[in-house]
């Protein structure tokens, strides 16, 4: 099953997971989880998630799959670079980009390749 949960900034999945034509579930449909638990060890993510992702240029959106293995440790399984999409936390009611919405439209309606070739004058 290919459903994507919306997780809090604290590393609480936020109730409610969602596959990709929009059908809601509140628990996994196969190992029957609730989809109300703290992903473990969350600062630990975060930390890999951020290294990872600061070592990967010229792109701007990417998605990282992690594995927490038998000794608490976060790993990598893959980096998607394409084709990712904003869909799930649009249908989810959550702001995609949270705290970093506002910086990210200021940067974009000061560096959007529109106005490059308006003002190539």
């Amino acid at each position: 099953n290919n459903i994507e949960n919306v997780i809090d900034e604290s590393g609480r999945l936020t109730g409610v997971s969602i596959d990709k034509y929009g059908k809601k579930f509140q628990y996994h449909p196969d190992s029957g989880m609730s989809f109300l638990n703290r992903i473990p060890f969350f600062s630990e993510l975060i930390e890999s998630s951020i290294n990872i992702s600061s070592q990967i240029f010229y792109t701007r959106l990417m998605s990282l799959d992690f594995s927490l293995d038998i000794n608490r440790t976060w790993r990598p399984i893959e980096v998607n670079l394409f084709d990712n999409t904003i869909y799930f936390a649009q249908n989810a009611g959550v702001p995609f980009l949270g705290v970093f919405t506002d910086e990210v439209v200021e940067y974009c309606k000061k560096n959007h390749w529109a106005l490059f070739l308006t003002n190539r004058g």
